[in-house]
C-alpha cells in the first residue's frame, strides 16, 4: 500500500486526542533546496576505538535539481579531499557545513557523483542543537544516533531519502550494527580487524541512520517471508538482559500486527538494538535503538510497538517540516492498539487514560 504524505497528515489528525506525549523518535524538520536529490550513500569507514579515530570515504550518488556552481553538505569532520563527477573539487568547511565548488558547474538534471575522504576524532565535536545528538564514545566503541554528520556527509534536506551502504572495519571482536541487512552473514576478516557490511535498499532519511560499535550479543534470523531480523544486546545489560529480550524478540510479531493496521512493512529488514549508553529509544530505520532503562520494570513490548510504528510513519513517510507530532501521534496510537490486542483495555480507554493524566 503506497503511503502518501496527505494520508499521513489526515491520519495523524484523527489520533491526536490528548495532550502532548513525550517523544521518543528523533525528528529534525525542514526541507532545504540544496540543489540535488540523493539516491545512495556508500560509506566506507575504519574506526580505532582506543584513539577514537575515524577514517572514511563517502560516495554520494544523486541528481541535480538546478544548475549547481556550488553546493553544501552537512558534515562535522576534517575533510582531506573532494571529487565531483571524477574531477577534483575545491571545498571549505565551517560549523558543520562542507561547501563544495566543482571544477565546472553541474547542469540541472545531471548525474552527481561526489566522493569525500576524511579522517578525524569525532568525539571531540560536541553534539546538541541544530547539528544533532553527536558522536558518543563508549568504553569499547561508539554510538552515532541522530548524528549522521559525525560519520558521513549528507544533504541538508533531511527529508531527502536515499539507500545506504555501510562498510566498517573495526578491531577483531567488536560488533558493528547499522541500518538494513547484514551482508556476508557477518564480519569478514581484513587487514586491521573485521569488516562489517550493511545495506538498506529502501530509501531512508539521513536523520534515521544508526551506527553502533561495541560489545553486543548479535542474533540473525529470517522472518516474515524472507526479511532479515537482526537483534543486538549490549553485553553489559546485566539483569535487564532478560526483560529486554522478552520485549525486542517480539518485533516480528509486532510488525505482523502493525502490517494489518497500516499496510505492508516498508523495509526489507527489522530488529532492534538495546544499549546502556544512549538514554532514549530512537526509531532509527529498520532497527530502533532502545535504552536499557526502559526495561527496568520488566518486559515492555509497548515501546517496541511505538518505535516500529515509526518505520511506517516517520521513516518511510517523513514529515517535510518540523512537525514531530505527525509521527508521534501514530506511534502513540499504535501503543493503544497493541495494548488492546494484549487485553489491557480498549484503545479508546487507554487514550482517555492518557488524556486524563
Amino acid at each position: 500500500m503506497a503511503l502518501s504524505r496527505r494520508a499521513f497528515t489526515m491520519g495523524a489528525a484523527l489520533v491526536l486526542i490528548g495532550p502532548a506525549i513525550s517523544a521518543t523518535a528523533q525528528e529534525n524538520g525542514g526541507s532545504a533546496d540544496d540543489g540535488f536529490n540523493v539516491r545512495n550513500y556508500a560509506v566506507d569507514l575504519n574506526y580505532r576505538p582506543d584513539s577514537d579515530t575515524l577514517a572514511g570515504t563517502a560516495t554520494i550518488l544523486g541528481r541535480t535539481t538546478r544548475r549547481l556552481p556550488q553546493f553544501d553538505l552537512h558534515f562535522m569532520l576534517t575533510v582531506s579531499s573532494v571529487v565531483v563527477n571524477n574531477e577534483p573539487a575545491t571545498f571549505s568547511t565551517e560549523n558543520g557545513k562542507l561547501t563544495i565548488t566543482p571544477k565546472r558547474p553541474i547542469k540541472q538534471g545531471a548525474e552527481l557523483l561526489v566522493e569525500v575522504r576524511y579522517s578525524d576524532t569525532p568525539g571531540t565535536y560536541p553534539g546538541g542543537g541544530e547539528h544533532g545528538a553527536g558522536w558518543k564514545r563508549t568504553a569499547n566503541g561508539a554510538l552515532a544516533v541522530f548524528s549522521s554528520a559525525w560519520w558521513y556527509p549528507t544533504a541538508f534536506d533531511v527529508a531527502d531519502q536515499a539507500t545506504m551502504d555501510v562498510r566498517v572495519v573495526v578491531p577483531t571482536g567488536l560488533k558493528v550494527v547499522a541500518n538494513g541487512t547484514l551482508r556476508s552473514g557477518g564480519p569478514v576478516p581484513v587487514p586491521g580487524g573485521d569488516q562489517w557490511t550493511w545495506r538498506n535498499e529502501v530509501p531512508q532519511p539521513s536523520s534515521t541512520a544508526l551506527l553502533a560499535i561495541g560489545q553486543y550479543d548479535l542474533e540473525i534470523s529470517t522472518v516474515l517471508g524472507g526479511k532479515q531480523l537482526v537483534t543486538a544486546y549490549g553485553t553489559d545489560l546485566g539483569q535487564l538482559d532478560a526483560p529486554a529480550r522478552a520485549s525486542v524478540e517480539r518485533t516480528a510479531e509486532i510488525v505482523t500486527a502493525l502490517s494489518k493496521w497500516f499496510g505492508p512493512y516498508p523495509f526489507t529488514a527489522l530488529g532492534g538494538l538495546v544499549d546502556t549508553q544512549f538514554r532514549t529509544p530512537v526509531a532509527t530505520a529498520t532497527r530502533p535503538i532502545y535504552y536499557s532503562g526502559f526495561f527496568e520494570d520488566g518486559a515492555n513490548a509497548s515501546v517496541v510497538a511505538h518505535e516500529m510504528a515509526h518505520q511506517w510513519y516517520g521513516n518511510a513517510v517523513y514529515p517535510t517540516r518540523n512537525e514531530q507530532w505527525l509521527s508521534e501521534g501514530f506511534a502513540t496510537y499504535t501503543e493503544f492498539l497493541w495494548s488492546e490486542r494484549e487485553g489491557q483495555g480498549t484503545a479508546a480507554e487507554l487514550a482517555q487514560s492518557s488524556y486524563d493524566l
